[in-house]
């Protein structure tokens, strides 16, 4: 081996690294003040798109300090950073409306276990209400099961027509569907009245305006990529995720089925041995075990080849499950 380098790094734990980071500093900033955070993405979308052009802005973009750890390029990551804070605010004032809720409704615990149970707010609720309540109801809520149902359908919808239409470069047609999912969506999460409904309401609204924004971006760049990434990347993976996040929230919060979903929480709240354990952990083992080239060969087909993959996600994702329910977590 070269031994140890500060050139060698993960570019992926550095790009996050850097929104991490600046994310932070800026919410630290602007965190009374969201609607400054949204002025803050259009001075970064002008950097962005003059770093392209000769010129001071350029030449400032593509030097730094600290290569190994910073460049100005990182900054463009903000893009989904910086939404994401707003996310965050939106969930954070849901948690604190919740603490009202249950401290109006008679609960009288003392603010450190309220905070402790707010680090798990996820089972907040189960004993509350069961999973069947009269007149189709699962939640003290005024939108009924079957509405949530249909809004579980329309993200789940909305995220297969995207990966598929962009994929096979079908654009002004996912374009178009987009449009009327998202139109037909607004009756959906109408007239909200509990905390859950208006975050979920919130963070719809959101999500479409991501989007749309995305969408507008798709033909600049050649389109949506990942490497190098575009502007539609940035926006449209925003809002993507955003719709994924209702999906989750309903299943979790509304429905409680958080037993469902409990080893993709237990990866949540672990990711960093997630990301790393399949280079430093199965990989090596099967390298040893000269596994690897026989697992290779039995799966070269497409769907064997998905099979395997599956299997190995599975293999970490259990695997960093383990380490969470032990309360062993990699921080960086």
């Amino acid at each position: 081996g070269t031994g140890f380098s500060l050139e060698q790094s993960d570019i992926i734990l550095v790009i996050l690294t850097n929104i991490a980071v600046f994310s932070s500093i800026i919410w630290l900033f602007t965190r009374n003040y969201p609607w400054l955070r949204l002025g803050l993405l259009g001075l970064l979308l002008a950097l962005n798109l003059s770093a392209n052009t000769d010129g001071w802005i350029a030449t400032v973009w593509s030097v730094s300090p600290a290569p190994w750890i910073f460049r100005f390029d990182y900054l463009k990551y903000l893009l989904i950073g910086i939404p994401g804070t707003l996310v965050g605010d939106l969930i954070y004032s849901w948690l604190q409306s919740l603490d009202g809720e249950r401290w109006r409704d008679g609960e009288t615990e003392t603010r450190g276990r309220r905070d402790k149970k707010r680090l798990n707010y996820l089972n907040v609720g189960e004993k509350k209400f069961s999973n069947t309540l009269s007149n189709e109801r699962l939640v003290s809520s005024h939108w009924q099961t079957t509405r949530f149902l249909g809004i579980i359908g329309l993200m789940l919808l909305l995220i297969v027509v995207l990966l598929i239409g962009l994929q096979a470069r079908l654009v002004w047609q996912t374009t178009l569907l987009s449009i009327i999912l998202c139109i037909s969506g607004f009756f959906l999460f109408s007239k909200p009245v509990n905390t859950t409904e208006k975050l979920l309401n919130s963070l719809y609204r959101w999500g479409v305006y991501w989007l749309g924004l995305g969408l507008c971006f798709e033909p600049y760049q050649g389109g949506i990529k990942k490497d190098n990434a575009t502007m539609s990347y940035f926006f449209t993976t925003t809002g993507m995720a955003i719709f994924i996040l209702i999906l989750l929230i309903i299943l979790i919060d509304v429905f409680k089925k958080q037993s469902w979903l409990q080893l993709l929480i237990d990866n949540g709240m672990n990711p960093m041995i997630a990301y790393v354990a399949f280079a430093n952990v199965l990989w090596p083992i099967l390298i040893l075990t000269e596994w690897n080239d026989q697992i290779n060969e039995m799966t070269a087909t497409p769907v064997t080849g998905f099979l395997r993959g599956l299997a190995y996600t599975l293999i970490i994702a259990c695997f960093v499950s383990l380490f969470t329910r032990l309360k062993l977590f990699l921080k960086t």
